[in-house]
């Protein structure tokens, strides 16, 4: 099972060992939840870790009832596949 944490400036998510699987930095204003930049370790690409990553910080965007705003291109693209 994987688990993601966040920061003040970071979502990361590491399996169970510990082992950090990627991340996403992200910072905010009154309005928009802007998602920075997204880091898949490449041993760990094509399972769904940017997906799992992206979809969190949407959630706790809406959680503040604020827009989410993609800087990132591959957030971009998850949000575009996702319809989110």
């Amino acid at each position: 099972m994987n688990i993601i944490e966040r920061s003040a400036t970071r979502f990361a998510i590491q399996n169970a060992d510990g082992q950090e699987l990627g991340y996403l930095d992200f910072h905010v204003d009154d309005v928009y939840y802007y998602l920075d930049y997204v880091y898949v370790n490449p041993a760990f690409r094509g399972q769904s870790v940017g997906q799992d990553i992206v979809k969190a910080a949407i959630a706790a965007a809406e959680q503040r009832n604020l827009k989410p705003m993609p800087i990132c291109g591959y957030a971009k693209t998850i949000m575009q596949r996702n319809r989110l």
